[in-house]
């Protein structure tokens, strides 16, 4: 393994992330460390450590990725298109949006892990 990085896992939380840490680890041939190295997967931190360390991916883009809004912010100021989304409840709807969107290309999403699974909503497929 290469001592010069690390899934970086500390602060109050961490205990919480171990499972994910070491399993990341093996994944990534990398050690699980509490103290940041020269290069860093940057998993849980407290804020001074987050801010001050060298890490694969930036901090700001992990931000960026964590508020929705604020991407769809950047999203729209830099005209990135996005997909439509509609959700339905059963094959019937979407055989009649098919028919009522006939032209349109569509990528059916069934929610099997998604990441808002159990968040209180019926759960539905997107088309």
């Amino acid at each position: 393994m290469n001592r010069d990085c690390c899934i970086l896992n500390a602060g109050g939380g961490a205990w919480a992330f171990e499972p994910l840490a070491r399993q990341l680890g093996d994944a990534l041939w990398v050690e699980v460390s509490q103290e940041p190295r020269d290069f860093n997967y940057l998993l849980l931190a407290d804020d001074d450590v987050a801010e001050s360390v060298n890490s694969f991916i930036p901090l700001a883009s992990m931000k960026l990725a964590a508020d929705k809004r604020e991407s769809a912010r950047c999203f729209a100021t830099a005209k990135v298109p996005t997909p439509q989304t509609f959700l339905l409840d059963s094959l019937e709807e979407a055989q009649e949006l098919l028919y009522r969107e006939g032209s349109r290309q569509w990528c059916l999403k069934y929610p099997t892990g998604c990441g808002a699974a159990g968040n209180g909503t019926k759960q539905k497929g997107s088309l």
